[in-house]
């Protein structure tokens, strides 16, 4: 990855808070792979110590005291990354009230179950390789502009994601001045970008601020948090130079590092205008200001950082998010060109390379050549200003895995689900050369308002003989349902895109996943069975294995009706009473030879005899017979109600 700005670094740059921000354009100034190494960890350094800053400086008003933070405050005599780390886990932990100052943070660590999200998983992978790196790793050149190019990346999917780094924003205040209706009005300094020396910009809030202090502003611009001693600045003469905490040696003093020049300077906690010891401020912290409450926001809110109602690509303006996979984040909007309500897939900073954004578009050329009734179709691709790209999509009742546990999800219904699916997979690994999904699971698998099921999200999908389509080589799947040959490293095939819809249906009918042997174990009758074939070790059996099941062949013969035979009353289509006068059925003088047809536009018409008086006799009788013995109607699907739309 070329170090000059990409559209999103330059957007980083230009957005981040200031400490970040600073390093980030160090970083991308870098003129050799070992020097982009190191500022690459003071990019890491400075998202940790910021954020668990402006954490740590919320916690500490708050009456409420946790004995995990706690332990953690005593130890940053002398923190390390983990430390830092485990002051951003903890506070958040159990943090997630709507109306908690931090709440958008709790959001992007942990998911609505209370698990760490794969942003917090990339953050503990960064550190675990910055732990690593700092013990020395011995590297080729080759290794280390490879190992660079992959932390380059993952720093600004990690800076990117953090969204809310751009929704606070860190502000002092200067020439201040009452305002007669309460509050007051002055000078604003946002730190915000590479700049060191912001130009300050008029503005007014309705409570009483200090020049001294820093604040942070909520996105929505409705209060203030004060975020000194943890962030801190000093005029050089020239410009501002802006101090970001390190530590608290020996429980006496806060310890800060110059963002721009690294200079170390050593500072007493103010508390009411008093110098006191980092240990006496903690003691005393329930005298600390709470948090300012503002009603004058148009200086402050974050409109950007607001999802709902913004409006993507001058097109789409977003009604609700639907959800957030490896891919992307997949929004409801409104297409306000083509005035209707479509699913909008964004997909990750990954897809920004050049490289990749041409094996998007590859894949978009690949969704489009698609064409089966089972396969979710694409819309239309754009490029956005940043550089991300957006997949338009029909809009979606949801997936199967919104429907576990639900009235829906019955035996039935899965039955017929399940012949979808295998028919989209049969479709596509039939084709020359064929095509692996590599992904099947339930959140994969999308349905409509009527009831018809699609497989979506071929993102790391792979033609035989071929390099997967958009994502990288490290990703083969969801575990739970990789078939047994994937996991010992051999190649996707046919029966790896089975087993996965074999694990798929065992949990969707049970709610639970199955263990890697007992796929369909506990699942009665010949869908059990069938399960239990989809899930076995041999891909072979996997092949074979049919829905509906084939009948066997003596079994078919006798229920097969022949050609000439009438169908039953009882089978008809029922008809309205007519009068008791019937018109006679037509006779014939002729016995003719069935002829079978090849269609029904093709129908055989037969040849006439010499003592045949009236031919025009025979033709619609024979297409009465063919045209009597329709296919069984389908078994109707209960469709979802409008309400169910996830």
């Amino acid at each position: 990855m070329s170090t000059t700005l990409t559209s999103v670094s330059k957007k980083l740059l230009d957005h981040l808070p200031t400490p970040i921000a600073i390093h980030w354009g160090l970083l991308h100034r870098a003129t050799s792979d070992s020097e982009r190494m190191r500022q690459s960890w003071a990019v890491l350094d400075s998202f940790l110590r910021y954020s668990a800053g402006i954490l740590l400086a919320n916690y500490l008003r708050s009456p409420e005291t946790k004995p995990h933070v706690e332990d953690i405050i005593a130890k940053m005599e002398r923190p390390s990354l983990g430390h830092y780390c485990g002051l951003i886990r903890e506070i958040l932990r159990e943090n997630n009230s709507t109306d908690a100052f931090f709440s958008h943070l709790y959001e992007w660590y942990y998911t609505p179950k209370g698990k760490p999200t794969e942003d917090a998983k990339l953050l503990d992978n960064l550190i675990t390789k910055r732990n690593h790196d700092a013990h020395g790793v011995v590297r080729t050149e080759v290794e280390l502009k490879e190992e660079v190019r992959t932390i380059l990346f993952e720093l600004q999917t990690l800076l990117h994601n953090a969204k809310w780094l751009s929704g606070y924003t860190l502000f002092q205040v200067s020439n201040t001045q009452p305002q007669r209706r309460g509050g007051q009005r002055g000078s604003l300094l946002m730190h915000v970008g590479d700049n060191t020396n912001p130009l300050p910009k008029p503005g007014q809030w309705s409570c009483i601020l200090f020049e001294e202090s820093m604040y942070l502003s909520h996105p929505s611009g409705e209060q203030f948090l004060e975020v000194t001693p943890f962030i801190m600045t000093e005029n050089n003469g020239r410009s501002l130079d802006l101090y970001l905490w390190v530590s608290t040696p020996k429980g006496k003093r806060v310890d800060l590092r110059c963002a721009a020049t690294s200079n170390v300077i050593k500072k007493l906690p103010l508390l009411l205008e008093e110098s006191v010891s980092w240990s006496t401020w903690l003691e005393r912290r329930s005298e600390l200001d709470p948090i300012f409450e503002n009603n004058q926001i148009a200086d402050f809110v974050a409109e950007d950082f607001q999802e709902i109602g913004m409006l993507i690509g001058d097109r789409y303006r977003v009604l609700e998010r639907l959800g957030e996979g490896g891919m992307g984040l997949v929004y409801l909007v409104q297409d306000e060109l083509l005035d209707e309500q479509v699913a909008l897939k964004v997909l990750h900073l990954e897809q920004v390379d050049s490289t990749e954004r041409e094996r998007t578009k590859a894949e978009f050329r690949f969704m489009k050549s698609l064409q089966h009734p089972h396969i979710l179709p694409v819309n239309s691709l754009d490029i956005l200003n940043d550089g991300r790209v957006t997949i338009s999509m029909p809009l979606m009742e949801g997936t199967l895995k919104d429907l576990v546990g639900s009235d829906k999800m019955n035996e039935a219904n899965l039955q017929i689900w399940a012949t979808h699916v295998l028919s989209a997979l049969d479709f596509l690994h039939k084709r020359q050369p064929p095509i692996f999904h590599r992904d099947i699971k339930p959140s994969n698998m999308l349905i409509d308002n009527d009831g018809l099921v699609y497989i979506s999200d071929f993102g790391i999908a792979r033609q035989d003989g071929d390099v997967r389509i958009t994502r990288t080589a490290e990703q083969m799947g969801s575990l739970p349902y990789m078939a047994p040959e994937l996991l010992l490293g051999q190649d996707a095939g046919p029966a790896s895109d089975r087993f996965a819809l074999g694990v798929s249906l065992h949990e969707m009918l049970t709610g639970k996943l199955p263990k890697k042997t007992k796929v369909g174990q506990g699942i009665d009758g010949d869908f059990g069975e069938f399960i239990r074939l989809l899930g076995s070790e041999d891909g072979n059996v996997r092949l074979n294995a049919q829905w509906p099941p084939a009948k066997p062949a003596e079994e078919a013969s006798i229920e097969e009706p022949s050609v000439d035979e009438t169908p039953a009353l009882m089978d008809a289509e029922p008809v309205e009473d007519t009068p008791d006068e019937v018109e006679p059925p037509l006779e014939s003088t002729t016995t003719t030879e069935p002829v079978e047809p090849t269609s029904n536009s093709e129908l055989v018409e037969p040849q006439p005899s010499q003592n045949d008086t009236n031919t025009e006799t025979h033709t619609p009788a024979i297409e009465t017979v063919i045209e009597s013995s329709p296919e069984p109607p389908a078994e109707p699907f209960q469709s979802a109600s409008p309400d169910s739309q996830s």
